[in-house]
C-alpha cells in the first residue's frame, strides 16, 4: 500500500507524462488504462495543493506619475 507522499508522487507522474505526451487526456487516459475522472480529480487536487509562485510582490515607491494611480508593478526578474 503507497502512503500519501508515494501516491501524490505517483499522480505527479502521470500528470506529467500526459503533458509530455502530446496526447489529449482522454486518449492518454484511455492507452494508460487510467480512469479519466480519477486522472482529473489528482490533477484538480495538486492543482490546489501548489503554492502560487508569485503569491506576494514587493511594493517599493517611485516617482510620482502624473496620470492613473501613480502605482506601477514591476514583476522582478528572479521570479518565474
Amino acid at each position: 500500500m503507497m502512503t500519501k507522499a508515494e501516491r501524490r508522487a505517483h499522480w505527479r507522474t502521470i500528470i506529467e507524462e500526459q503533458a509530455a505526451s502530446g496526447l489529449n487526456i482522454t486518449t492518454f487516459c484511455r492507452e494508460k488504462q487510467i480512469n479519466r475522472h480519477q486522472f482529473h480529480a489528482w490533477r484538480r487536487r495538486l492543482r490546489e495543493q501548489q503554492p502560487c509562485p508569485s503569491g506576494f510582490l514587493e511594493l517599493i515607491p517611485g516617482r510620482a506619475v502624473e496620470t492613473g494611480s501613480g502605482i506601477h508593478i514591476h514583476p522582478d526578474k528572479n521570479f518565474t
